[in-house]
């Protein structure tokens, strides 16, 4: 009996030990190694898009607000449109801002840049194949992204069309996309993603030469890295949500225009929120006015958003509040009485509210 075990085992060792079994082991191996090293780029391409696209969505919010900023007065030229909102914009050779009128360059990164490009039409500067179809997709007063190649660099492009003084204007933001994905946070992320594949592979490579006991291991080990990744997505929703309500409107630093206070209305709708009280303010002189505005930028938050009605008139809208509170907080920052005009809290509990009720005290050539 111990001959027979011993005449297997030896032919068992010999089967092992083959050219044939080693050779097919290692391709195996090798071939299923490679097979999830192509998943793990896959997959970390795929989260790279996700980051470009939640970057794209924002950099479309801030051309609109730019877009929105040049046709609250409507009267500019295009010089004040480049040096008193164009030109003071954040701009670099890895972010930058084009302007074109009637395709023609009016504005490049900056004033050294558009010298050089001064007459030049606009496909000439956008050039690629991506660029030029990225161009001709642009739509009017509808802001788009996508990702185009100049000059063999990738950049997240936004852009729109929009009419000013009967004139067809096109502004775009180009941004580098490796300023995008060199972001701490996100390399520290992606780090943890390599670190995840090449723990992954160095266990399956355990598990194919490797006891039953390293598998269950290796199951274990799978199952903690799944969940470090599942934390890791949750933190970065979590951080994306805090970003877009940041980039919203920071209100304790901004003095807004009336004619915008329908919008604002509506966004407040859009977000869910069913309670503001409105306040006129009548000020004796524009100097009163001043004071009042630098010292409340400190004195009420970011509910309490502030409207320029006039000179001497300002218009605050608390939201999330009622009027007993409102009105604490006036006296709070010492607004005497005799200053306010209109008070009107709304209070409801049904779409719309907010805009239906206080649609009244916007300029009515601005009512939405």
């Amino acid at each position: 009996m111990s001959f027979k075990k011993k005449k297997n085992s030896d032919k068992l060792d010999n089967f092992v030990k083959s050219d044939k079994f080693f050779h097919r082991l290692i391709g195996a191996t090798f071939g299923f190694v490679f097979l999830i090293a192509i998943i793990g780029y896959f997959l970390m391409q795929q989260y790279e898009n996700a980051i470009l696209k939640v970057y794209s969505e924002q950099q479309d919010n801030y051309v609109q607000l730019v877009v929105d900023q040049i046709n609250v007065q409507p009267d500019r030229t295009d010089a004040e449109i480049i040096t008193e909102i164009i030109d003071t914009l954040d701009s670099g050779a890895s972010r930058f801002w084009t302007l074109s009128k009637n395709e023609t360059l009016l504005f490049v990164k900056n004033v050294t840049e558009t010298n050089l490009y001064q007459g030049v039409r606009t496909e000439e500067f956008y050039e690629s194949d991506s660029a030029n179809l990225f161009l001709e997709t642009l739509t009017l007063n509808r802001v788009k992204h996508d990702i185009i190649i100049m000059e063999n660099i990738r950049y997240v492009a936004s852009g729109v069309l929009f009419e000013y003084m009967g004139e067809l204007y096109r502004i775009c933001l180009l941004t580098n996309e490796t300023v995008i994905l060199d972001n701490n946070e996100f390399l520290s992320a992606k780090i943890d993603m390599f670190i995840y594949v090449f723990g992954l592979v160095l266990l399956i490579l355990i598990v194919v030469l490797a006891t039953e006991n390293m598998v269950y291991q290796r199951q274990i080990h799978i199952l903690k890295l799944n969940e470090r990744i599942r934390n890791l997505n949750l933190r970065l929703q979590d951080q994306e949500r805090e970003l877009e309500f940041v980039n919203f409107y920071d209100s304790r630093w901004n003095l807004f225009n009336m004619n915008l206070l329908g919008k604002f209305l509506k966004k407040f709708d859009d977000k869910g929120i069913k309670s503001a009280v409105y306040v006129e303010l009548l000020f004796a002189s524009k100097s009163e006015r001043k004071d009042f505005l630098n010292q409340t930028e400190f004195l009420l938050d970011e509910r309490v958003m502030r409207f320029d009605k006039s000179e001497t008139e300002l218009v605050l809208i608390f939201t999330g509040i009622g009027d007993p509170t409102a009105r604490r907080l006036l006296r709070e920052i010492g607004v005497e009485e005799d200053i306010i005009q209109v008070v009107d809290a709304v209070d409801f509990d049904y779409n719309g509210a907010l805009f239906v009720q206080l649609q009244k005290y916007i300029p009515e050539e601005h009512n939405v």
